[in-house]
């Protein structure tokens, strides 16, 4: 899937010298022509954190990268995206993929209550997909969005699923020139395992050469895939291993919190 997304980018003209990839597979990009940042398992599990959590290690990296280039705009966009436009050509944004207007305020609450204790002003949920940092955003501020995360994971563990993603929108929300930047990318989170089942049989040059309304067909079978049964019985075992998982973190914190 990263590789379809940076292949969609490039195809919009954007020079191969100017992205950058975290993975541990360098070889599948070479010819492309980027950037490669190859990481190691220790360093994964050092961004993990604590708590094992995955998202954290995109609030490390965007404070990795800061501290790479100082100077320079960084654009970070998730593996299971595909470029419909450039980026914004005004350097100075801040933004978001999208407003996610169906996270309610109810399911937020406790959410509120944590940033609101850390004298942050509460925000919508913004979708960080894709995100857009200009020179303006230090590493001051993305060390803010990593207390904002790491002070709801350790008090929600069994919901700390989204406190990446708040953590970037009640940061970075209220800051000048913010903006989201829908029109950019289609970010297909929603339905990535069943697409990779829907596209399996593509090799990978056919994959990386998908047009957009030929991802959008096997975007829809996809979705039609999550409705059967074999899929939901396989949905339904990641969730008793999530749960087992969300058990486990809870222990966790519960530990960390009383060390404290």
């Amino acid at each position: 899937m990263a590789v379809l997304s940076i292949a969609s980018l490039l195809r919009l003209g954007v020079a191969p010298q100017n992205v950058l990839i975290l993975t541990d597979s360098p070889a599948l990009f070479e010819k492309m022509g980027i950037g490669c940042m190859p990481f190691d398992r220790d360093q994964i599990n050092e961004w993990e954190g604590p708590l094992k959590y995955p998202l954290r290690c995109k609030i490390k990296l965007c404070i990795e990268l800061r501290e790479r280039f100082p100077k320079r705009r960084i654009i970070f966009c998730d593996a299971d995206t595909f470029w419909k436009n450039p980026p914004p050509a005004d350097s100075s944004l801040v933004f978001l993929h999208q407003y996610e207007p169906w996270v309610s305020d109810a399911s937020l609450g406790e959410y509120y209550s944590i940033v609101e204790s850390i004298a942050l002003r509460r925000s919508g949920m913004f979708n960080s997909g894709l995100i857009g940092l200009p020179e303006a955003v230090d590493n001051k501020i993305l060390s803010k969005v990593l207390e904002v995360s790491d002070t709801i994971s350790l008090q929600l563990p069994s919901d700390m699923y989204l406190s990446e993603q708040y953590a970037f929108s009640c940061v970075l929300s209220p800051l000048p020139n913010f903006c989201t930047a829908e029109e950019c990318v289609l970010h297909y989170w929603n339905c990535s395992s069943e697409l990779e089942l829907e596209t399996q049989h593509l090799s990978d040059s056919e994959f990386a050469s998908l047009s957009e309304e030929a991802l959008a067909g096997a975007m829809n079978r996809a979705v039609l895939r999550q409705k059967t049964f074999s899929n939901r019985l396989r949905c339904r075992f990641r969730k008793f291993k999530r749960s087992i998982r969300k058990r486990q973190t809870e222990m966790k914190a519960f530990w960390i919190r009383l060390r404290a």
